[in-house]
This record gives structure tokens, sequence and C-alpha cells, in this order.
């Protein structure tokens, strides 16, 4: 996941990995390893068990881009996925936007 999002970075871009409770010591040296601009943020009082809702609550506020894209642990990016969104934000600022999610078996999802 991290290596697919670094090879996609632009300039201003945050990453705001988080960890549903104490941070794992293989979390932080991976955090450290791809030194990415952003920040490792440990979530209190986790791990919640919900998918990944509690986190993301906590992390939103703390963001200081105007947009967000949520990620998990087993997922990675496709290629030009983060410039294709980037067109998408420029043709349309200000609108919420969804984009596909595809499995490796090849089916889609919103």
């Amino acid at each position: 996941t991290l290596q697919s999002v670094k090879e996609q970075l632009a300039t201003g871009d945050e990453v705001l990995l988080l960890s549903d409770g104490p941070v794992a010591e293989t979390t932080r040296a991976l955090w450290e390893r791809f030194a990415l601009p952003g920040r490792l943020i440990e979530v209190p009082g986790g791990p919640h068990g919900d998918w990944g809702h509690t986190p993301r609550n906590h992390a939103l506020p703390l963001a200081r881009c105007p947009y967000v894209m949520h990620l998990d642990d087993d997922d990675r990016l496709a290629p030009g996925a983060l410039a294709a969104v980037r067109r998408a934000i420029l043709a349309d600022p200000g609108a919420c936007f969804i984009f596909r999610m595809q499995f490796a078996d090849g089916r889609r999802l919103w």
C-alpha cells in the first residue's frame, strides 16, 4: 500500500497512516522506511474492530488537505490513480468523488 502511494504523490500531498491502537514496531519501521510526507497517528482505545470507521473518523479533522482518499492496508493504488483523482478535482472543484475499486479477480465495485 505505502509503495503504491509513494509512487504517485505530488507536492502538497499528505499521508496520514493510522494505527488502530498502539503502533506496532513493524508499522513504525515501514513508516520510517517510506518517508512519506505526513504523520503516523495512533488512534487511542483500539483496536476498535469496526472495519476502520473509528480511526477514519478520528483522523478526518486532522487532515490538512481539502480532499481525502481512504486506503486499507491490503489495498494498493492502480497506476495513474492519483492523477485521475486530481483531474476529476480540477474538472469539478468542491464535488464529492467516488472511484471504482477492482479486486484481483477482476470484479469491480464503487
